[in-house]
């Protein structure tokens, strides 16, 4: 089925013109979406991609329509592909993944150097920060202690840390962790000896 997409960022006569065109070229179905003040592109391409299903064409009038960056539009294009549905852009014929599936075969490419070039240069920076004696990751001994001491005091109350878990919000690894933290000491060794009385 081909499916229509517009986007009421831009002006009224715009959206109409877009409309007609879409029309024209046989959408049985149009997506117009209004501009919320804000919106990732992140978000705004799920909201497209919940609308479609496999084997569908999503068609624009042009690709500017779509309001994303050129990598976001790139990677947009072969999240498609692997759902199975096709992209058709009707000011850029070339933009027709159904049938120029060349096109894709660049898109791919370009998106994997331009992958291996984020990962040359993290790889570059992290060298020279090692070299300059700064070492990544979360400092150590830094941790939520106020949800640390929220966690030792309901667990010296009684409560199970499977509550607790769900209270904060937090895994189980880092309720323990908290725990230790905190001083609590044989909290882990009185959960293992509580599960093997729940399994007996």
């Amino acid at each position: 089925m081909k499916i229509g997409f517009t986007y009421s960022y831009f002006k009224d006569g715009e959206v109409e013109n877009d409309i007609i065109a879409l029309q024209k070229e046989g959408c049985e179905k149009i997506i117009q979406f209004n501009y919320i003040k804000g919106e990732r592109e992140r978000s705004l391409l799920e909201r497209i991609k919940d609308s479609l299903y496999r084997d569908d064409t999503l068609v624009v009038y042009s690709n500017d329509r779509l309001g994303i960056q050129v990598v976001n539009f790139i990677r947009f294009l072969l999240e498609l592909e692997g759902m199975g549905i096709h992209y058709k852009s009707l000011s850029e014929p070339c933009f027709n993944t159904e049938t120029n599936r060349q096109f894709l075969v660049i898109c791919r490419n370009f998106i994997d150097m331009k992958d291996s070039v984020y990962l040359r240069d993290t790889r570059v920076g992290l060298a020279k920060a090692k070299l300059k004696g700064v070492v990544g990751g979360r400092i150590k001994g830094n941790y939520d202690k106020v949800a640390a001491r929220k966690a030792k005091n309901m667990y010296l109350k009684g409560i199970e840390v499977e509550k607790i878990v769900k209270i904060l919000n937090k895994s189980r690894a880092t309720i323990y962790r908290y725990l230790n933290r905190e001083g609590v000491t044989n909290c882990y060794r009185k959960s293992i000896l509580i599960d093997q009385k729940k399994d007996e």
